[in-house]
C-alpha cells in the first residue's frame, strides 16, 4: 500500500495539486480480495516506476474517439488533470489491493459514475461520425479503456524495470480480468490471452476504431 501512496506524493510534488493522503482501504474484517498477496499484479505494483504508464495508457485511451469525448464533456481532467490521476490511482489501489468488500464497492461507484456518461460526438472521426451517441458502459469503450491500461502497464514494467516473459504476461492479463468484469466487461467481451489483447490492439488500430481526433489533441497537451 506504501506504493500507491508514495506514487501520489511524486504526483503532488510535482504538480503541487491537493490530493489524499490516504486511500480509502480500512476493512475491518480483511481478506486477500480479488487479486491476493500471492498474486502477479501485487509484485508488480510494488515498484514505483508502474507511475510512468499512466500517461502512456492516458494517451492510448483518449485515442478512442467515444472514450475521448466522454472524458472531455463529463470529467474534471481538463480543470484538475493531477486531481484526475489521483482518484485513477486510488480506485485501482483498492480493486488490486482492497479487500473483496472494497473491491466490489469501489467498482460500483465507478460503475455509478460511468452509467452519467453519455452523449454525442462533435465530429466525424475513424469510422464514427459527427452526431453518433456515447456511453462510458459501451463494451467497446471499456474494453479499449482497460486493455491499454493493462498494455501500458506491461511496457512501463518491461522499460523501466526488467524484463517479463510471456507467461507473467498472460498471468498479468488475466488477474487484470478479475476487477475488469467486476466494471462491465465480460467473457464474451474480453479477449481470451493476452496475445488476443495485443491482436485487438492492432485491429482497432487498422479498422479506425482508434482515430485522433480534437478531443484527443487537447487531452495529449494536457498529458504531454
Amino acid at each position: 500500500m506504501h506504493t500507491s501512496l508514495d506514487s501520489m506524493r511524486i504526483i503532488h510534488w510535482a504538480s503541487g495539486a491537493p490530493m489524499s493522503s490516504e486511500l480509502p482501504i480500512s476493512d475491518p474484517h480483511p481478506d486477500p480480495g480479488l487479486l491476493g498477496p500471492d498474486s502477479l499484479s501485487w509484485r508488480l505494483h510494488e515498484e514505483q516506476w508502474l507511475i510512468t504508464a499512466g500517461a502512456r495508457a492516458f494517451l492510448m485511451q483518449a485515442a478512442h474517439p467515444k472514450v475521448a469525448q466522454g472524458a472531455l464533456d463529463h470529467s474534471g481532467f481538463a480543470e484538475d488533470p493531477f486531481g484526475r490521476v489521483s482518484r485513477t490511482i486510488q480506485g485501482m489501489a483498492v480493486l488490486i489491493f482492497g479487500t473483496t468488500n472494497e473491491a466490489n464497492a469501489m467498482a460500483r461507484h465507478i460503475n455509478r459514475l460511468h452509467d452519467t456518461v453519455h452523449g454525442t460526438l462533435p465530429e466525424s472521426i475513424g469510422r464514427y461520425t459527427a452526431g453518433e451517441t456515447y456511453s462510458a458502459m459501451e463494451p467497446l469503450a471499456l474494453l479499449w479503456v482497460h486493455i491499454v491500461f493493462v498494455d501500458s502497464l506491461l511496457t512501463a514494467y518491461k522499460t523501466f524495470v526488467g524484463p517479463l516473459s510471456e507467461a507473467a504476461c498472460e498471468q498479468y492479463w488475466q488477474e487484470s480480468c478479475r476487477y475488469a468484469r467486476l466494471l462491465g466487461l465480460t467473457d464474451a467481451t474480453l479477449p481470451a490471452s493476452y496475445a488476443a489483447v495485443q491482436q485487438y490492439m492492432r485491429d482497432a488500430l487498422a479498422s479506425g476504431e482508434i482515430a485522433i481526433g480534437s478531443a484527443a489533441q487537447f487531452t495529449a497537451q494536457k498529458v504531454l
